[in-house]
């Protein structure tokens, strides 16, 4: 009785399977039968936006409605562009005008019948789009290695690409340096890498749909960057750092770890009891004007684990023998606290292999050996008293071990 229920069951879903790969083949088509011309679009409103605009109307009292059709040219290349919106709905969104100007529509409402209506024609005039005005409001500025470039993204909703090149001496031409897009409303980037002596940079921006901006071009001298020297390093502790179970010197001695693997005890381990953040704090021995800084975790195998931190901030300041202040647990760059001015905010890489937690490759742990590197806004203000604020732990445990620290910048500021 068993072997025939299953039997009955296969031949089912055979059946089934059948059914569903032999269907007819006009089983999701809309079709219909009647030619009858519909109706136009009425009661139309155009609000224009940056680089677009919404255009809303009343669709015609006609059977068999399928969607309304725009048609139109959106910048000088005369490439036509057409935008559909179902009939389920009684507006559109029209994006990627390249510039403020007038532009005609054409809106068709089209029938399931394939049938189309008279053209209504109507004027759009998008407002600037935010890749103009990022390219009117573009900055290259000297910073450490290249220019700090910058520009306004007025419409965060869009993603502007910025593109940057530099002058290559060699061909004499303008050559690729780096781009990305950003939904930031103030984009920046720094650029790294080039000696201390005029050089020239330029910067143009696109969206999109295509569009691009003239290049702004700048000739500038990128400031000279310097490792500071950490023979001058001193601790400077204050009432709120977290209790040390391994020394804060620990953090520049150019150690990082004491077996070349998983030994932790020469680097810095702060114990907290009350919870994050778990903070120290360093004297450099002189003012520098800040531009990157490698930071080390734990190696070995206890990266991305264990008491690594997942979230931590930078904090500086140029008072002499500045005061303790207690740190948050949430800050913006730039935000001052007593004496101390944050940095930045910064978070590990991911890991390469993409393996969960507690899991790691040999490149896995050769990438964080290297030390993660990252940049400091030229927006700082110089600094020498150095605050390394832990805001979490990968597995909770309200303390953190720190291999190393190395920063660099200007003395000469």
């Amino acid at each position: 009785m068993f072997n025939n229920i299953n039997l009955y069951q296969c031949l089912c879903l055979l059946a089934i399977l059948f059914v569903s790969c032999n269907g007819k083949s006009d089983f999701n088509i809309i079709t219909s039968g009647d030619k009858t011309k519909p109706g136009v679009v009425t009661n139309i409103k155009v609000t224009n936006t940056p680089g677009g605009a919404n255009i809303s109307y009343t669709l015609p009292n006609s059977p068999n409605v399928l969607y309304v059709q725009a048609t139109y040219i959106s910048n000088d290349r005369n490439v036509v562009q057409t935008k559909k919106a179902s009939y389920l709905l009684d507006s559109m969104r029209l994006r990627g005008f390249q510039k403020s100007q007038d532009y005609k529509v054409s809106l068709k409402v089209v029938t399931n019948a394939n049938v189309s209506s008279d053209s209504v024609v109507v004027t759009v005039h998008p407002e600037t789009p935010p890749y103009l005005i990022a390219s009117e409001t573009a900055s290259l500025t000297p910073d450490f290695g290249g220019p700090y470039v910058t520009a306004i993204n007025t419409d965060t909703s869009e993603a502007v690409q910025y593109v940057i090149l530099y002058f290559d001496s060699t061909t004499q031409t303008y050559q690729h340096f780096y781009q990305a897009y950003s939904k930031d409303s103030l984009m920046e980037y720094n650029v790294r890498g080039f000696p201390s002596e005029p050089s020239k940079f330029a910067v143009y921006y696109t969206d999109q749909y295509g569009n691009a901006s003239d290049t702004t071009y700048s000739t500038l001298t990128p400031l000279p960057e310097i490792k500071l020297d950490k023979s001058l390093f001193r601790t400077y502790v204050l009432a709120s750092d977290a209790p040390a179970n391994w020394p804060v010197s620990q953090l520049w001695d150019e150690r990082y770890s004491a077996d070349g693997g998983s030994d932790a005890s020469s680097d810095w381990r702060g114990i907290s009891t009350t919870g994050f953040p778990v903070v120290c704090t360093f004297d450099m021995g002189v003012t520098a004007k800040l531009s990157r800084f490698i930071y080390w975790p734990r190696l070995g195998t206890w990266p991305w684990q264990n008491e690594n931190c997942q979230h931590f901030a930078i904090w500086g300041s140029n008072v002499a023998n500045p005061h303790d202040a207690q740190l948050p647990l949430q800050s913006e760059r730039g935000d001052v606290v007593g004496d101390w001015t944050n940095l930045g905010n910064f978070e590990p890489p991911a890991k390469p292999s993409g393996l969960p937690m507690g899991q790691t490759t040999a490149a896995d742990q050769a990438f964080a050996a290297a030390g993660f590197e990252y940049g400091l806004s030229s927006q700082n203000p110089p600094v020498r008293y150095i605050r390394f604020e832990a805001l979490d732990s990968y597995t909770g445990i309200t303390n953190n071990i720190t291999a190393e620290l190395t920063f660099y910048g200007n003395t000469a500021w």
